[in-house]
């Protein structure tokens, strides 16, 4: 018995699958009355809630700072005196600000690299490396005030281990209570928690990378020194990108390229094309 021309059994799919989406279609339960009432519902209640609580008393805030109000009187309005006071009278004002940019700075430029270091370490699956990640990430699991009662049994003046490591205790350093190294202290404190938070979301990224990319990677000629850098990242940024010419990793040129029909050069293609779409510059 002879086979069905290949045709005639693709056009029997294609109207097969044809039917099946048609019944899918079909099979859509418009909204009724009811339906939309619990959905605007469902939307309305958050969103009225956000802008009475959180839009509300910003814009209120803003607007009682152009005013001389003490919470019992009538509020009179001044224009911008408050604001010079502030700048001119109230002197804690700036060290607030430096304080602010101190923070800003340590979290964004210490930090946030320092965790993303970590995460890229716990991805090669380094000997031990599930210990390693339960410890860093353990200060975002704790609370902030065991945090803080944790900063206090090691900054103490009195009982504090900072000062037994160090062999101050006769002449120990108040690490909190001095205003030129506190807030140092602190900052420390805070890194510690932000670093394990930043290490578990970049790692989190980091495992989503399918690894036949790094493997292709290191096919046409990555190093350790650039791990897959372009793969990793262009990924990362970019979903079902992988680079131009399908060699996403590829630090710098060749002087001799490979033949086109080499086994190197297959893997390489068959991997980057495997996660391009059809109309992509790999076909």
């Amino acid at each position: 018995m002879a086979a069905p021309p290949l045709a005639t059994t693709a056009e029997t799919a294609a109207s097969r699958d044809l039917k099946v989406s048609r019944g899918r279609r079909r099979g859509r339960r418009r909204l009724t009355p009811k339906d939309i009432v619990v959905v605007v519902a469902l939307l309305a209640i958050p969103i009225l809630l956000d802008v009475a609580l959180v839009w509300g008393t910003s814009l209120a805030s803003i607007g009682l700072s152009f005013t001389n109000y003490n919470g019992f009187v009538a509020p009179k309005f001044i224009g911008s005196q408050n604001y010079e006071n502030i700048f001119t009278i109230y002197t804690p004002f700036w060290r607030a600000v430096r304080n602010n940019l101190l923070w800003l700075g340590f979290l964004g430029v210490i930090a946030t690299p320092l965790g993303l270091f970590f995460a890229v370490l716990l991805d090669k699956n380094i000997r031990f490396s599930r210990v390693y990640q339960s410890a860093l990430y353990l200060p975002v699991v704790l609370s902030l005030a065991v945090v803080g009662f944790i900063a206090q049994l090691i900054y103490s003046r009195d009982f504090g281990a900072l000062n037994s490591m160090l062999g101050r205790t006769d002449h120990p350093t108040d690490w909190l209570g001095d205003p030129n190294i506190n807030i140092w202290m602190v900052l420390i404190a805070a890194g510690w928690r932000h670093v394990g938070y930043v290490m578990i979301l970049y790692l989190a990224g980091l495992k989503s990378v399918d690894p036949a990319l790094k493997e292709a990677a290191l096919i046409d000629g990555a190093n350790e020194s650039r791990p897959c850098a372009r793969s990793t990242w262009s990924t990362r940024s970019t979903p079902g990108a992988t680079g131009s010419n399908c060699s996403p990793c590829s630090s710098r040129p060749t002087s001799s390229a490979r033949p086109a029909g080499s086994v190197s050069a297959r893997r390489s293609r068959s991997s980057c094309c495997s996660r391009r779409s059809a109309s992509s510059s790999c076909t």
